[in-house]
């Protein structure tokens, strides 16, 4: 006897579904977006902040219950499967039709495995891979179905679950769904006797703070080719290779890195010149030209995130120029994430103080590093009401005290939002968490960064001016050391890293620091765009005999801001 089921296909926010389980998918290093970004808005963040923490990994079939009773929706836990790196499987549900089932199967599978021990009678789902996974919505409708119906006949003897919802917000999209459900009820009329029906949900009026579109370009390294995939709000599924010979790039690279240093000769134009024939001819050689198209067309729209493998954070893609933009890509929005190491947070309200603590000088023999906290606390207070600025110098403990004790104090009750630091730094290439901050000028004083991840409320913010030490700033731990100082952060659970690859003049810096706090701590714009603006501040003060403009990174979500 064939077995009952209902499938319905609904047509609206999944917000508002009544069920017992709302089902969601993440993709690996991610931000929530589209329907995820709206169930998360609905708990509060809770996607969001299991993501920053590691909690919620993403990895393909990764099951993730979050319970919901609590918050706005109607269901009882919501779901979150995860469904790996974007660009592996966009790669994988694209290929043949069997890869494409085989992949959706063990997605299914996990999931009704999760919900028979959750005793969860039915669910409704959001069509997964037909929106970021770059599938046509007919094909997606019929690789999911057909998948639950398969996993639900292998794994549910006790026939529990007897129906489910695919709820869709594209009343476009609804047509070619239903059209994907007729081919699965083919594939598997001989198991269950079928019901579909429509469903119109009600329309949530609730307004949703949606996240500002963000492009990603994915990174990886395999041998002599470095492979790419994109993934934007719109429907574009790109993933294409650039073939390099290593010892051309290593050549523009080292180039690139002597101007950043302040090792380049000449008048300004020159200057200006060489980087831009070398940053053009590095983007040229590295970045195929279809993931430069849609650089240049969604740029204005969306920041762009690079995620790169950490082999790949060495290279200065804040020096590469567009030619046809006559832009560096440190010009426009963008931040860096470390795979395996991302950032989500979007924003953070601020209808109260902000609150930020500047460690200036910790060890004593850094008297710009000095001068740079105090006229940094003088521009705050004198600029930006609404942020409340502490000023801690190495002299603000007795002789003999530990500078690291002080100041994990000072940080231990989770006052701080953002923390400004200058002062030495080191890295340790062996445990990377093990990297931090010298705080007494024989460097047996030390913060390391895991000692964050110790916090109750990590800050949310690091911006770090922070100078090599003596016995890191050769070789290649000292080329790794700034990239693997803000993975430690990263790591640690700060949001938002924002340092320098190379050491800047202090009246530079200064002037950079105070330029991007302006902007960014009034609200006026996101992370990627004040720091972009400051950048832009700097070359008009300095010229381009100036590298300070282009030695600051972000590590994070450039979409980032204060909001209120």
């Amino acid at each position: 006897m064939k077995r009952p089921l209902l499938i319905r296909i609904a047509r609206g926010s999944i917000t508002q579904m009544k069920t017992s389980a709302i089902v969601v998918s993440h993709f690996q290093g991610v931000a929530p977006g589209g329907a995820e970004a709206a169930v998360d808005e609905a708990l509060g963040g809770d996607i969001t902040f299991f993501a920053t923490t590691r909690s919620l990994v993403g990895a393909l079939g990764d099951f993730f219950a979050i319970p919901s009773l609590a918050s706005g929706l109607h269901a009882q836990v919501v779901v979150v499967m995860g469904l790996g790196p974007y660009d592996i499987f966009t790669k994988n549900i694209g290929s043949t039709g069997a890869e494409a089932s085989g992949l959706m199967r063990q997605v299914a599978l996990r999931l009704i495995d999760g919900l028979l021990h959750l005793d969860v009678p039915n669910f409704a789902t959001i069509l997964i891979g037909g929106g970021g996974g770059g599938v046509n919505p007919e094909d997606a409708a019929f690789y999911l179905i057909e998948a639950l119906c398969r996993a639900i006949s292998c794994l549910d003897a006790d026939r529990r679950i007897n129906e489910f919802t695919i709820v869709e917000a594209d009343p476009e999209k609804i047509p070619a769904i239903q059209q994907g459900c007729k081919r699965a009820q083919e594939k598997c009329t001989s198991d269950f006797q079928f019901e579909v029906r429509e469903l119109s949900l009600p329309v949530d009026h609730k307004e949703v703070v949606e996240p500002k579109p963000v492009m990603y370009v994915s990174v990886r390294k395999g041998g002599e080719h470095l492979s790419y995939s994109v993934m934007t709000h719109k429907p574009v599924s790109v993933m294409t290779k650039a073939r390099f010979s290593a010892d051309n790039i290593s050549g523009l690279i080292a180039e690139l890195q002597a101007y950043g240093e302040g090792k380049k000769a000449g008048d300004c134009s020159e200057i200006e010149a060489a980087i831009k024939e070398t940053g053009g001819i590095l983007y040229d050689l590295l970045v195929p030209r279809e993931v430069q198209r849609w650089i240049r067309e969604l740029h204005e729209e969306s920041p762009l995130i690079l995620s790169l493998e950490r082999s790949l954070a060495q290279i200065p893609w804040e020096l590469m120029y567009d030619r046809e933009l006559k832009r560096f890509l440190g010009e426009l929005a963008m931040g860096r994430q470390i795979t395996g190491g991302e950032s989500f947070r979007q924003s953070r309200r601020a209808d109260r103080e902000i609150n930020m603590l500047i460690v200036a000088n910790p060890s004593g023999d850094l008297p710009e590093a000095q001068k740079e906290g105090e006229e940094l606390k003088t521009f705050i207070d004198q600029n930006i009401p609404q942020v409340k600025a502490d000023l801690w110098c190495g002299d603000a403990v007795p002789s003999g005290s530990r500078k690291s004790l002080a100041i994990l104090k000072q940080l231990y009750p989770g006052k701080y939002e953002v923390v400004h630091y200058s002062g030495h730094a080191f890295y340790d290439p062996v445990e990377p968490e093990k990297s931090g901050w010298y705080l007494d000028a024989d460097r047996r004083d030390q913060i390391r960064a895991f000692e964050f991840s110790n916090l109750s409320k990590p800050p949310i913010m690091v911006f770090a001016n922070a100078c090599e030490s003596g016995t890191s700033a050769g070789g290649a731990a000292g080329q790794e050391m700034p990239y693997g100082l803000a993975e430690a952060f990263i790591q640690a659970g700060v949001d938002v890293y924002v340092g320098t690859a190379w050491k800047v003049r202090d009246e530079p810096a200064a002037s950079f620091a105070q330029a991007f706090y302006q902007s960014f701590l009034l609200g006026s714009c996101d992370l990627g765009s004040c720091l972009s603006e400051a950048r832009r501040k700097v070359i008009e003060r300095y010229t381009f005999s100036e590298p300070c403009w282009a030695s600051y990174m972000l590590y994070g979500t450039p979409t980032f801001r204060f909001r209120g």
